[in-house]
């Protein structure tokens, strides 16, 4: 049974994925930043993270940065994981 991974495919879905859970926590952000820190602040086990608060609110320019850049990481993630799984698979 073959079970390689291909490393693009596997980097482009993984991109799609982090680029919408990041515009999904964009959106909560804009619409409940003190709901949204606090959610994260039990995410993060407790952490306060409300001192890391913006003084202003998400603008779009900033919320599109952070989309673009977890797609670049969602994508050499995800081929990075495809290509090891593919490598550890051989043996």
């Amino acid at each position: 049974m073959d079970s390689k991974l291909s490393p693009l495919a596997f980097g482009i879905a993984t991109a799609v994925t982090f680029a919408v859970v990041s515009a999904l926590c964009a959106m909560a952000f804009a619409l409940w930043p003190d709901a949204t820190l606090d959610f994260f602040s039990a995410f993060m086990h407790g952490i306060d993270l409300k001192v890391a608060k913006a003084v202003g609110p998400l603008s779009l320019a900033r919320a599109i940065y952070g989309v673009v850049g977890l797609t670049v990481v969602g994508f050499v993630s995800g081929f990075v994981l495809a290509t090891t799984y593919n490598a550890v698979a051989r043996l």
